[in-house]
């Protein structure tokens, strides 16, 4: 019998599953975990893929808390201590805190998934999970997520990936 859980995220990395999982035992039967209680050294192969950003109210925006390796080569610099806006750029940055407002306020699980196939060049996929996490006042500020990228020469024999999506699943759910 699948995991309801998985089952919500089909065709999702089994890196992206156990992220969550870790994610989900760091709660201790609470809705949000504590980010003090959230140890990544428990996804040890996942750390170069892990970043933090805590909502910062005198600046108006989250910061970066900390980036692993493979976060800060697709960002092309370290992006620890930069704000989302510096990072992301003005396009990008109202629809982000948009997302990440609904996904701390409700709080939420978000799980998303872009593709683009470009058979002359490459292909590009990324997947990301973003889930909430509370400072130890118990404010649900912060952003733990994970992103996998990867960059594919071209494959005649590759069918086109998927579309984009973004699924989002309320805490209370998990």
């Amino acid at each position: 019998m699948p995991d309801p859980v998985s089952a919500r995220f089909p065709g999702a990395d089994p890196r992206i599953l156990d992220f969550l999982e870790a994610w989900k035992q760091a709660r201790g039967g609470r809705l949000v975990p504590f980010r003090h209680d959230f140890e990544p050294l428990h996804v040890p192969r996942l750390l170069a893929f892990v970043w933090i950003y805590q909502y910062r109210p005198e600046r108006g925006d989250y910061v970066c808390q900390l980036a692993g390796e493979r976060i800060n080569e697709n960002w092309g610099r370290s992006i620890k201590g930069l704000t989302l806006r510096e990072i992301v750029g003005e396009v990008d940055h109202p629809i982000l805190m948009e997302r990440w407002k609904l996904l701390l306020e409700t709080p939420l699980v978000q799980y998303g998934s872009f593709s683009e196939w470009q058979p002359a060049v490459q292909s590009f996929s990324a997947e990301r999970l973003l889930l909430p996490m509370a400072s130890r006042d118990g404010e649900v500020d912060t952003v733990l997520g994970l992103a996998l990228y990867e960059i594919a020469l071209p494959d005649p024999s590759r069918s086109p990936p998927y579309a984009s999506n973004i699924i989002r699943v309320p805490c209370a759910e998990i």
